[in-house]
């Protein structure tokens, strides 16, 4: 069995896609519907009310004290990093299994990114793989909470405050997740969120925020998503256009209230996974104490390439995140010279794949998809 094509995109259709944002989009169709035809009415669909209304929301709902709704994920990073005033000479350390875009956020707040490797179980740094990167030139930690699984907070921000650094959290996959009941983006000095569709809080097209704990802090991403400006037309410093929409603002309003049960569902989901993947199949694990959004549901399989291919040929479409490690690309080559060893990145990159925990997934459908991702593995 084969997956189908849809007759609009030419893309193919699944029998179980990895994510279905029509069901989504339905499970929240009357509050979508007002929600654009209040930005409509109103006529105000930039630096509005309902950007203004979410950004008190998102910020409450994660205990954040200040929160700057921006145009994207990448400019969530951008903007946080350019408002800790960094230069060429300032290095920026963040890992090698990432999406491309926290990387090339700090090329463009005019930094000097440098790679680190990872933990096999966790995926994500730790202080461990920090240390091994950190410089007398380093400025910046920047930890990707990978997938929606949270890295060891506590344990990087006091490695970074003994040795003077920022911490810059990417939470751009971890809407909602938590370490020790506090949510994920709120232990450094900026956390940096994308609002893409796919996400498990999503907007109808890109989107991001970044909250934080000073005011000074808040003030300087204000002026920097606005070209500068302190008020209209008065430009006090550097800045650029990223504001996230009235539209866009309006219809993450209206899904904010369900994320967190949203998320106890992907939660469920994956508990669901490991009982039926059993020892066979390794899984990324999450620290004690931590509570994982399950952005994606991740396992390492040998001879993943042909698993993926058998389980699309199937119609249930799994995905890779990420097939090559940055320092394996060729825009790392192009802007910053040799490439770095770092096993575990590189290891991950060949094994990875992501299986569908979107809401749309039942236990019947999980246990099809294990059974047949264990037999493939053990095959």
């Amino acid at each position: 069995m084969t997956a189908m094509t849809d007759q609009f995109s030419g893309r193919p259709r699944y029998r179980i896609p990895f994510i279905d944002l029509k069901e989504i989009h339905r499970r929240n169709s009357t509050a979508l519907a007002e929600a654009v035809r209040r930005v409509v009415g109103r006529q105000w669909y930039v630096l509005g009310p309902e950007l203004e209304a979410f950004e008190r929301e998102f910020a409450r709902s994660l205990r954040a004290r200040y929160c700057v709704g921006v145009a994207s994920g990448f400019d969530a990073l951008t903007l946080s990093l350019l408002a800790l005033g960094l230069d060429a000479a300032d290095e920026v350390v963040l890992p090698a299994n990432t999406f491309i875009a926290t990387y090339l956020a700090v090329f463009a707040a005019g930094a000097r990114p440098v790679l680190c490797d990872v933990d096999p179980e966790t995926h994500n740094v730790s202080v461990e793989t920090l240390r091994r990167a950190v410089t007398r030139r380093t400025r910046v930690v920047l930890p990707v909470h990978l997938f929606g699984s949270p890295c060891p907070m506590g344990e990087i921000r006091s490695f970074a405050r003994k040795r003077g650094l920022h911490v810059v959290e990417d939470a751009a996959q971890a809407h909602g997740a938590q370490l020790d009941g506090r949510a994920v983006g709120t232990f450094g000095d900026f956390g940096a969120f994308s609002f893409y569709p796919g996400k498990n809080l999503g907007a109808f097209g890109d989107g991001g925020a970044v909250v934080c704990r000073t005011r000074t802090h808040w003030q300087r991403l204000l002026r920097l998503r606005n070209y500068g400006f302190r008020v209209k037309n008065y430009a006090v410093s550097y800045g650029v256009n990223s504001r996230l929409d009235e539209i866009h603002s309006a219809v993450l309003r209206a899904k904010l209230p369900g994320l967190a049960a949203g998320n106890a569902v992907r939660n469920r989901h994956a508990a669901q996974y490991k009982e039926c993947l059993g020892p066979v199949v390794a899984c990324q694990q999450v620290l004690p104490g931590a509570r994982s959004c399950y952005h994606a549901f991740v396992v390492r399989v040998p001879r993943r390439d042909r698993v993926l291919r058998e389980l699309r040929r199937r119609g249930i479409e799994a995905m890779v995140h990420y097939p090559w490690p940055v320092h394996r690309q060729p825009v790392y080559r192009k802007l910053s010279g040799p490439a770095p060893e770092l096993p575990v990145a590189e290891r991950l990159a060949r094994e990875v794949l992501s299986l569908p925990v979107d809401l749309h997934m039942d236990r019947a459908r999980i246990e099809e998809v294990a059974g047949r991702v264990r037999r493939l593995a053990a095959g």
